[in-house]
């Protein structure tokens, strides 16, 4: 238990290097207790060492949801913005470059996307349109819906367009919001992202959208030095992949001179603050190298904002297609996932 030291302060070996803890404490004139004391509610997983956090904390969960701790909150004016199709949807459907797509599918195959943006009236990033398994149909359907209701609402809050305006796509994947925010009329639109592979695409995307002109850069945020400001930025994805929610956020304000976007996973618990997140090791799936993730909780989420800077929070909620089956389980609609705009 604990190792054995190999080296005590100085460098210099210690005096003692033989038995266990408990007999090396005991040789000292006191006791080590080993006993464990967890909160009640942890009966299937009292011990830290040798259980998955994400066991543990899916029993604290639902216990917190038993007594009231976990039920959804509005802490935050919002706006509804109902269905409608994306500038990517009337774009393709109008230039159907079938060929175009085509070509773009055999540099970069459905498989390696992950997210959907159609690029022809019968194609879309995920492959032909009426042949996608289930799990990309979905993928299609969230693509749409997030698109959708937070370029929308961002519309409606400036006065209903963001042409001329400003825009930066922190953490931009596949590029599609810094596409998107071209085709409504930005007049420079910067997107990075720390994955070289996320960049390829991003850019071979935007041209076949005759969106060339979009800044996509390597580049990590928390190294990134702001020499610029802009109307518009976009942190969306983000919060819940690293273990640096500060400075995240911070650095998202200091980015802008007018709004930011935060679009994360958060936490259901009413306390402010951030939880390790649910899985063991996040490599792959966090975006700094360390692999760990602090989740923000939706106060948390909120509360963050405010001590940053930010004046306002203003939520979005997305009303989904009604032909959407349970959508109440997704997280958007069980409140798992939420989208605020703060106004700086």
């Amino acid at each position: 238990m604990f190792g054995v030291f190999k080296k005590a302060l100085g460098g210099r070996p210690p005096a003692v290097e033989t038995g266990s803890l408990a007999g090396r404490v005991a040789a000292a004139g006191l006791t080590l207790d080993s006993t464990l004391r967890p909160a009640p509610l942890f009966k299937s997983y009292p011990a830290l060492r040798g259980t998955k956090l994400s066991d543990r904390y899916r029993e604290y969960f639902f216990a917190a949801k038993k007594h009231g701790l976990a039920e959804v909150e509005q802490l935050v004016p919002f706006v509804n913005v109902p269905p409608a199709a994306t500038r990517a949807e009337t774009f393709t459907a109008q230039a159907d470059d079938a060929a175009g797509a085509q070509a773009l599918l055999a540099a970069f195959p459905p498989a390696t996307w992950g997210y959907y943006l159609p690029l022809s009236k019968d194609f879309g990033t995920l492959g032909r349109k009426d042949a996608m398994p289930p799990g990309f149909r979905l993928s299609q359907r969230r693509s749409d819906y997030r698109l959708n209701f937070i370029w929308q609402g961002i519309e409606a809050m400036l006065g209903g367009s963001i042409a001329g305006s400003s825009v930066a796509d922190i953490a931009c994947n596949w590029g599609g919001f810094s596409i998107e925010a071209h085709l409504r009329g930005a007049s420079s639109v910067l997107g990075f992202d720390i994955r070289p592979e996320n960049i390829a695409k991003a850019g071979r995307v935007a041209r076949h959208f005759g969106a060339g002109s979009i800044d996509f850069r390597v580049q990590d945020l928390f190294t990134h030095e702001v020499r610029e400001t802009h109307d518009i930025v976009l942190n969306l994805g983000l919060m819940y992949h690293i273990s640096m929610p500060w400075e995240m956020m911070k650095k998202t304000y200091d980015m802008t001179h007018g709004i930011a976007v935060f679009d994360t996973v958060v936490h259901r618990e009413s306390f402010s603050g951030f939880i390790l997140g649910t899985g063991e090791a996040a490599v792959g799936h966090a975006a700094t190298a360390i692999g760990v993730e602090l989740h923000p909780t939706y106060r948390g989420l909120i509360d963050m904002a405010y001590m940053v800077g930010f004046k306002d929070v203003v939520e979005l909620h997305g009303i989904p297609d009604p032909a959407w089956p349970d959508f109440d389980k997704e997280p958007y609609g069980n409140k798992t996932r939420r989208c605020i705009v703060a106004f700086k």
